[in-house]
């Protein structure tokens, strides 16, 4: 089928757009999350997308891939890959004529912009939360005024609220109203019916009765794990004693993972530490579980939780949360409907929140469903329409 023909949808032809991504699959982590799900939504709402990621010295099999798929050679970005990024851009743009060009990550933003005065489309960067820090606290904020990245040559469009307000706080924007937050979506995979509760318990070893508690993300102080550990230890003997802590994610920080290994030794209770799963794996555990826990805060390197969209992937299995009142988590986690915000890193007030749950069935499971219903309406189609201007 010729290329034209592949771009007529009933008589109205589609539109092309380019996502540049520097973190995708095999990787897993929010942005490659990011990049893959609104392509995927754009896709379902007639766009022709093509997606440029890298290869991680793979050869990748995208072939299944609902859209096209170009890998570049490398990894995680590093400064000496900005050259290579440039050049890259430049030949894509060269080669094929876009109607949107999205940079879903900073290091594809300066290629983008020293690009954009000569293609004619329109142009996408999406900020997340924890690059504006890191844009701001270094040299790169020389280069961002050099180059004028946020001074309306293109869209921008934060993940939430707390990221356009941070944005703001930082840097001189001189189009505000061109700045949109636009909250990200949950694939309807999270939804979608898991095993049986009672075969995941029984394949973990975990009693029928037990309060079961996950968190989900990277071992990093940023997502609380530890601070899990220390409100369990303070709640009621009877309380704990029930408990049950899931920790799945990678050991993204050795000296950090090896502070949990501690305090999960010191502390005597049922605590394990799953590593990586698939997703099958994670919807299942997700169902599995009773509360879903992301309490910690902004680190030290200025990362920050933007908005928290495993918040709304746990959510879609009718979990409710207890979160860190921080970032943009309280536009995903409503206080008292949806789950139970607390201060940041703070465990007397997490083991507080943890009791009252425990204490209350009934009140869990009105939680647990308000959090399903948020999940059902925070769509990717709605994200990619309103990023897009898609019908």
């Amino acid at each position: 089928m010729r290329r034209q023909e592949q771009r007529s949808l009933g008589g109205r032809m589609a539109t092309r757009i380019l996502i540049l991504t520097s973190e995708y699959l095999p990787v897993v982590g929010g942005i490659g999350t990011y990049a893959r799900e609104l392509a995927g939504a754009a896709t379902d709402l007639g766009a022709e997308v093509t997606v440029v990621a890298p290869d991680y010295g793979q050869k990748a099999d995208d072939r299944l891939s609902r859209f096209r798929i170009v890998r570049f050679a490398g990894g995680r970005h590093r400064a000496r890959d900005l050259l290579a990024k440039i050049r890259l851009v430049r030949r894509l743009l060269s080669n094929q004529k876009y109607e949107i060009i999205h940079a879903v990550d900073w290091p594809f933003f300066i290629p983008l912009r020293l690009a954009s005065p000569s293609h004619g489309a329109k142009c996408v960067i999406t900020l997340h939360g924890t690059e504006i820090n890191e844009l701001a606290n270094s040299y790169k904020r020389s280069i961002v005024n050099l180059l004028k990245l946020f001074d309306g040559w293109a869209k921008i469009v934060t993940n939430s609220e707390f990221t356009r307000r941070l944005l703001f706080e930082r840097f001189h924007v001189r189009l505000p109203e061109n700045v949109v937050a636009e909250p990200l979506g949950v694939s309807s995979f999270w939804g979608e019916a898991a095993r049986a509760r009672e075969l995941t318990r029984d394949e973990l070893g975990i009693p029928k009765d037990a309060m079961v508690l996950l968190t989900v993300g990277r071992l990093t102080e940023r997502k609380g794990q530890l601070i899990v550990i220390e409100a369990l230890r303070l709640l009621p003997q009877d309380i704990a004693g029930r408990c049950c802590y899931l920790v799945i994610g990678p050991a993204y920080d050795t000296s950090f993972t090896d502070r949990i290994r501690e305090a999960k030794a010191r502390s005597g209770l049922d605590v394990r530490l799953l590593g990586e799963g698939s997703d099958e794996l994670v919807r299942d555990v997700y169902a599995a579980s009773d509360i879903f826990c992301l309490v910690g805060g902004p680190d030290r390197s200025g990362r920050v939780e933007g908005f928290g969209l495993v918040l709304l992937e746990a959510g879609a299995q009718g979990l409710p949360a207890i979160a860190s009142a921080t970032g943009g988590v309280p536009e995903v986690v409503r206080d008292g409907i949806s789950g139970v915000l607390v201060p940041a890193i703070d465990p007397v007030k997490t083991s507080e929140a943890i009791s009252a749950l425990c204490l209350n069935p009934d009140w869990q499971q009105q939680l647990g469903t308000a959090a399903r219903k948020l999940a059902r309406e925070l769509t990717w189609g709605r994200c990619a329409a309103a990023t897009y201007g898609l019908p």
